[in-house]
């Protein structure tokens, strides 16, 4: 018998005080009230969405990364999205959105190469990966945190540290004090890289959320490095006579055999 608290409602109302606490500028009491709300909610995932925000923008990247595994994991093992019905939850111009917002292949750091259309065709062969690009603002946040890890992606590519240190800002509630990495020119570069990431780093195989709870916290456990495990093949390009919503599906988000026209 699980020895965890599951008490939504209070779990949300810590949830509230510790975005009060965050608009204050008193981050530690946020995050302080963000422990609560796990302790009375372990499967809430907002609890680590929240506490990556606040771990992002007082730059604590290994953490935030950690919460962020958690939040992701537990919103696909709480089937917040179904893989069998993804095609028909989003338009074919939002899934060609989300879609264009990894549109970047190249050398990452000098050494992990990234494919033409890697993200399109990684969630074309495995429905789980579709749930992970769907979360964008995660893939960004997971990247950012990976890339001020790693500064040799910032040298490698001539990104302004004052980039992430702006999209800091924004998550603390700051006014930004000069061009957020978010909407500069080298978005879609850190949207693959924290896609990437999640994608090398989550144990789907574990389906329980009380383990998943704890799974990345532990700290014998090291967040390994990105790398493209084989890659994929670039989709053929789309045949203009055939209806594009149908190509859309079948070439992004799979459409399973019972649906297929």
């Amino acid at each position: 018998m699980s020895n965890k608290s599951c008490d939504r409602n209070q779990s949300v109302d810590y949830c509230e005080l510790g975005i009060q606490k965050k608009r204050q500028g008193d981050y530690e009491a946020a995050l302080s009230f963000y422990a609560k709300a796990k302790d009375a909610d372990f499967s809430n995932p907002f609890v680590y969405k929240n506490s990556a925000k606040v771990l992002i923008g007082t730059n604590r990247n290994d953490e935030a990364l950690r919460h962020i595994l958690t939040y992701v994991h537990l919103d696909i093992v709480t089937n917040r999205y179904d893989p069998n019905t993804l095609v028909t939850s989003f338009s074919v111009p939002q899934i060609d959105f989300i879609m264009n917002e990894y549109n970047w292949s190249g050398t990452i750091d000098g050494h992990t190469a990234i494919p033409v259309n890697y993200v399109s065709s990684r969630c074309a062969m495995l429905d789980d990966l579709q749930l992970i690009a769907i979360e964008i603002d995660m893939s960004a946040n997971a990247g950012i945190c990976y890339a001020r890890i790693h500064e040799e992606i910032l040298s490698q590519h001539g990104i302004p540290s004052s980039m992430f240190e702006s999209q800091s800002q924004i998550y603390l509630g700051i006014r930004p004090s000069s061009e957020m990495i978010r909407e500069s020119k080298y978005a879609q570069l850190i949207n693959v890289i924290g896609f990437t990431f999640l994608e090398e780093n989550l144990s789907l195989e574990e389906k329980n959320p009380e383990r998943i709870c704890d799974l990345y916290f532990d700290r014998s456990r090291q967040l390994k490095p990105i790398s493209v495990k084989d890659t994929p093949k670039a989709p053929k390009p789309l045949d203009p006579l055939v209806d594009h919503a149908y190509q859309a599906t079948q070439q992004v988000f799979r459409l399973p055999p019972n649906k297929r026209k």
